[in-house]
């Protein structure tokens, strides 16, 4: 007597083997992963030329202020997302002269106290390059003065997608203005 149940197993064989495939190819796809900046000292910022990234977009206020410092002569080049004219970029600049320079960039606001400086690294440890941006008094703002929310994602194309916005909490006041002034 012969079982009814081995042609019912093949013939749900093409559809496990598709669903394998089918998982495997969207496990395999190059998907953007997220970079986790560290804080640093400014000490701790390593030597070599940089191109400096300056970022403030008007259109939501001055508080979206922050500099970046992209290694060059690596394979990765730091994106910020966002339209070409909120940033400007100074590049061939030394370690020194990079970080001086994306200091006073984010002084000049308003309710500054102090800069915060944190390294983007790839997931094996190589330098990509470091965020700089404001610490705000938090009694104007909040958070202990920090008021940006900042992504970092690993492109497949050797490029860093980063993703600036005001925090929710900032972004929900309705109140974007950073004229300390008028508060």
């Amino acid at each position: 007597m012969r079982s009814h149940r081995l042609p019912a197993l093949t013939s749900l064989a093409p559809v496990f083997l598709l669903a394998v495939f089918t998982l495997s190819q969207l496990t395999s796809c190059a998907m953007p992963k997220v970079l986790v900046p560290r804080q640093i000292t400014a000490a701790e910022v390593e030597p070599g030329t940089y191109s400096v990234i300056c970022y403030r977009n008007l259109a939501v206020g001055r508080l979206t202020t922050v500099a970046f410092l992209d290694r060059e002569g690596d394979a990765y080049t730091i994106e910020p997302q966002t339209a070409s004219y909120t940033y400007s970029v100074s590049k061939g600049l030394p370690a020194d002269a990079a970080l001086r320079l994306a200091e006073q960039f984010v002084r000049t606001m308003p309710a500054y106290t102090s800069t915060e400086i944190k390294a983007i690294r790839l997931p094996a440890g190589n330098l990509l390059g470091y965020e700089v941006r404001p610490i705000y008094q938090p009694f104007v703002y909040g958070d202990a003065g920090d008021v940006l929310d900042i992504s970092y994602f690993l492109r497949p194309e050797n490029k860093i997608s980063v993703w600036i916005r005001l925090k929710n909490r900032i972004d929900r006041g309705g109140d974007n203005d950073d004229d300390v002034s008028r508060r």
